[in-house]
């Protein structure tokens, strides 16, 4: 393997089971949704869609920490400035992003202008609302 897939430890049994249990829920969420009769059951009951859905974004989250530990690259991918950023912003960019979405669904642009626009009005709001708003009140909160 090349060198940036190696770590000092390697994979330890916990990894290992968290990634085997993480890809096989995946992939039984996946084959459900995709299949015509079991999948239409699931979108028809909401709670099973909820449940569905959580149980994804769980596993993919532990598969992504487990992976950011082992795998060098990954860490630096995500200590990217860039991703840093967007990471910091993340939560005003959600809070802001359904707003200017309607604000300017009536804009008479090709889709491509459109979402090249939204999204960096969303990511100027956004990031104004991180700075002014949410890092003072997280500075006043350490002190």
């Amino acid at each position: 393997l090349p060198s940036f897939f190696n770590t000092s430890a390697g994979y330890d049994m916990k990894t290992t089971l968290l990634l085997t249990l993480g890809v096989g829920v995946a992939v039984f969420y996946m084959l459900l949704n995709t299949s015509a009769k079991l999948g239409g059951v699931i979108r028809e009951v909401e709670f099973l869609q909820a449940g569905f859905g959580l149980i994804f974004a769980v596993v993919f989250a532990i598969i992504l920490l487990s992976f950011l530990k082992t795998f060098i690259f990954l860490q630096k991918i995500f200590a990217n400035k860039i991703l840093t950023f967007l990471g910091l912003i993340s939560y005003s960019f959600y809070i802001w992003h359904r707003n200017i979405l309607d604000s300017l669904k009536d804009m008479d642009a090709s889709l491509t202008v459109k979402f090249a626009v939204t999204l960096g009005i969303t990511i100027l709001i956004s990031a104004a609302t991180y700075y002014f708003i949410e890092r003072p009140f997280y500075k006043k909160r350490s002190t």
